[in-house]
């Protein structure tokens, strides 16, 4: 649909990665991602985080019942999706709650990967809305 050369594609990304991580007029910072995904009763929705460095992010998880929000580091969450029980530790596990509706706060990061891991516990369907910024 596009053509984009290497050295476009290369200012597009840039100039994306600029766009999310600006803030807006009003001072707040802008979400670096806004995603919405409709996820099966009883399964999880899994997004990556990379963190240029160690720091604290905001987040904001909506859905239209309950739900398990966990933040795993990689090596977690790498444990965790292999059913590695002895390669899950307690400092792999940076949040872990059951809510309803709208959950918000702010989370500590350390540098690389990290994962928001949103398990959906109603008995449908869910449309569940995730967004992180600055």
């Amino acid at each position: 649909m596009y053509n984009l050369s290497v050295n476009n594609f290369a200012l597009f990304a840039v100039g994306l990665v600029v766009a999310g991580c600006s803030k807006g007029e009003s001072g707040a910072a802008k979400p670096f991602l806004d995603q919405t995904r409709v996820v099966a009763p009883n399964q999880d929705w899994s997004r990556e985080i990379l963190a240029r460095k160690p720091g604290p992010i905001k987040y904001r998880v909506e859905a239209p019942g309950a739900f398990t929000l966990m933040v795993l580091t990689d090596k977690g969450f790498q444990a965790a999706r292999t059913r590695n029980t002895a390669g899950l530790t307690r400092s792999d596990v940076l949040l872990d709650t059951i809510k309803s509706g709208t959950f918000e706060g702010s989370i500590n990061l350390p540098a690389g990967s990290s994962w928001f891991v949103i398990r959906n516990d109603t008995a449908q369907d869910a449309s569940i809305h995730l967004t992180y910024s600055e």
